[in-house]
């Protein structure tokens, strides 16, 4: 993925958390200044599905958002886990070269010792 998809990627998301952000807001306005309803709990959960709170400003829905948002995270933990292991397979490269390089200097030494070269 190139830095302009990034960046344009980057730019819907903020677009949609600050829509969101709205909406929740308005919400919470709306709760706060009407006056008491009668809607039960149920009657409230079931939305049209052209309601505004089901659907995000480029007509997508939220279950279909949030899915998306899951897949993009599961495939991040992946790719996560991976530069995790490789991380730890550099590291025991690193260290196993350190110690082939003090394995080295020493048996150099050995020899110069035993050559009189040292």
């Amino acid at each position: 993925m190139n830095s302009e998809n990034s960046e344009k990627n980057l730019e819907t998301l903020q677009e949609y958390i600050d829509w969101c952000f709205d909406v929740i807001v308005m919400k919470k306005n709306q709760i706060a200044c009407s006056p008491a309803k009668s809607e039960t709990p149920a009657s409230k959960r079931s939305r049209p599905t052209d309601s505004p709170e089901t659907t995000s400003p480029t007509g997508k829905s939220f279950a279909d958002i949030l899915d998306s948002i899951d897949k993009r995270l599961s495939s991040f933990d992946a790719r996560l886990s991976l530069v995790e292991i490789m991380h730890r397979e550099f590291k025991s490269l690193g260290e196993s070269l350190e110690f082939s390089q003090q394995q080295v200097e020493t048996l150099a030494a050995k020899k110069r010792i035993t050559t009189g070269l040292g």
